[in-house]
């Protein structure tokens, strides 16, 4: 029977203690959410304020280009070297093939054989049709025959004359020259090498790269999120880091239109004029943008956003009530926090919020502070 006493008697001091914890617990939750809490506030305002974000860019030629070769031939006169500074139309390349010379001087001599067929049958039927004013001297039909022979003439010679001239344009590609005022930057063949306009298809170097380097392009690759916020005029300010003691500027000069696929973000170029050739294409930049709104947006302490793994929210006061209102962050310029949600101009909310600070709670503001 003693055994049967302790088996009842286990079970219910487990009960009395359970319901003896939950009163307690059940009394300090009361107790606690009863409590007035005094809190600084700060106030929701509308601004437009402008920030410099710094990002990576490249500086790019203003024109660079591949030369490669347009006919077949061998390299008889390399005039230029790496480094060589070209101006437009200064001749680069001589490309030696006789076949093409010998080409353009069969052409002309074809020229010349269909022009005197064509005086002669010319002269042929300005004779018969002469001679056709006399009554019965000259048949039709040897006229007709004249003036189809005087027209086929003409025909040949016109287009020996067009054969010629294309192959003279073939010929002109023997010479290279510079299409812009520039800086030989890769040379890659020398006099005697075999050259053809199968190289540029097979994989081959180019002959020559020639770069224009007085002028550059700053090419930055901005953020989807600053897309829309940067002047159409704008000037930026960058550094290299081969003249870490001085300060670039360049101007805004195009935009993509589209967002590049792979990265989210939109191709911009700033031009620099690089008169001296002090900045060299390839060079890497630290590159500070001003970026604006285009209206003004809501911004409020960065301590008054309450940011966790599943939502971001400040803590409104409306009417001494603790209330959560779930927000997006934006920019943050300086210890402001750009926010987009339910919230309006000139609302109170809790400078320092927390989740501490539960929804419904009592508040009290201790200090009113506005940003």
């Amino acid at each position: 029977m003693k055994k049967l006493k302790i088996k009842y008697l286990i079970p219910t001091a487990a009960i009395l203690f359970f319901f003896s914890c939950s009163s307690k617990e059940e009394k300090h939750h009361e107790e606690k959410k009863g409590t007035i809490k005094t809190v600084e506030t700060a106030e929701v305002q509308q601004l437009q304020p402008e920030k410099t974000i710094t990002i990576p860019g490249e500086l790019m030629p203003w024109e660079s280009v591949e030369v490669f070769s347009k006919v077949k031939g061998f390299i008889k006169e390399m005039n230029v070297d790496r480094g060589s500074i070209v101006y437009k139309g200064d001749i680069l390349i001589v490309i030696e093939a006789p076949e093409l010379k010998a080409e353009l001087a069969k052409e002309y001599a074809s020229i010349e054989e269909n022009h005197a067929k064509f005086i002669a049958s010319r002269a042929t039927y300005k004779r018969l049709l002469q001679t056709s004013k006399t009554p019965g001297s000259v048949s039709p039909n040897e006229l007709d025959v004249a003036l189809s022979r005087m027209n086929a003439d003409s025909s040949s010679m016109v287009s020996s004359q067009a054969a010629y001239q294309q192959m003279h344009e073939i010929v002109n590609y023997l010479v290279i020259k510079a299409p812009f005022d520039g800086i030989i930057k890769e040379r890659n063949v020398h006099p005697g090498a075999l050259v053809g306009p199968e190289d540029g298809k097979s994989g081959h170097p180019p002959l020559l790269i020639l770069d224009n380097e007085k002028k550059l392009r700053v090419t930055v690759a901005v953020p989807e999120v600053y897309s829309s916020e940067i002047e159409k005029k704008s000037t930026i300010k960058f550094t290299v880091s081969a003249f870490p003691e001085k300060v670039f500027t360049a101007s805004m000069g195009r935009e993509s239109g589209s967002l590049t696929e792979h990265i989210r973000s939109i191709l911009i170029e700033f031009d620099y004029i690089n008169t001296n050739h002090e900045l060299k294409p390839g060079m890497y930049a630290e590159v500070s943008i001003p970026i604006q709104r285009t209206s003004s947006t809501l911004y409020v302490p960065s301590t008054a956003v309450v940011s966790s793994t599943e939502r971001s929210f400040v803590i409104k006061i409306d009417k001494g009530v603790a209330e959560w209102v779930d927000v997006k962050k934006g920019n943050v310029v300086d210890s402001l926090t750009e926010v987009f949600g339910n919230i309006h101009p000139g609302e109170t909310i809790i400078l320092k919020a927390s989740e501490e600070i539960r929804q419904g709670d009592s508040i009290t503001s201790k200090s009113n502070k506005s940003l």
